[in-house]
């Protein structure tokens, strides 16, 4: 509290200054701002990566499971029991892949958003034939 002195009334008493509530508000606020990636085994660990090595370990967790040559529905199965959104699109048109499968997770905060996505190309019969993996960490503000 501060004291304010009134020359003809003498000291006063103020309010209480709103900057320690407004810090302690801002900090409570913020703390909710940063959400991670689901506590899975494919994603245990990852958020405390950069970039770089969030990508390497997702692709080498992925890859481990299900090397080029395997079948994409098991991957689209264990992509979704990870906790991942998946989608599989199958364009006949395209005569080498024609499939192509995603899955993606977010850890949307709004200060750090996190940010998890395969995505795969399959022959006719269903067997990965090229896998792409990246974890995206946006800057925090």
């Amino acid at each position: 509290m501060t004291r304010v002195c009134n020359p003809v009334a003498g000291p006063t008493r103020t309010k209480p200054r709103a900057l320690p509530w407004l810090v302690i508000s801002l900090g409570i606020a913020l703390a909710g701002c940063t959400k991670h990636l689901p506590s899975t085994p494919l994603f245990r660990g990852v958020d405390e990566q950069g970039l770089e090595a969030g990508t390497q370990v997702l692709r080498q967790r992925v890859v481990e499971r299900f090397p080029i040559g395997h079948s994409d529905a098991g991957l689209e199965a264990y992509l979704k029991s990870e906790g991942m959104k998946t989608r599989r699109v199958v364009t006949p048109d395209i005569e080498d892949y024609p499939i192509f499968g995603e899955g993606r997770v977010d850890g949307r905060g709004r200060l750090c958003p996190r940010e998890a996505i395969i995505q795969w190309r399959a022959d006719h019969t269903g067997t990965i034939r090229e896998l792409f993996v990246l974890y995206d960490q946006s800057t925090c503000l």
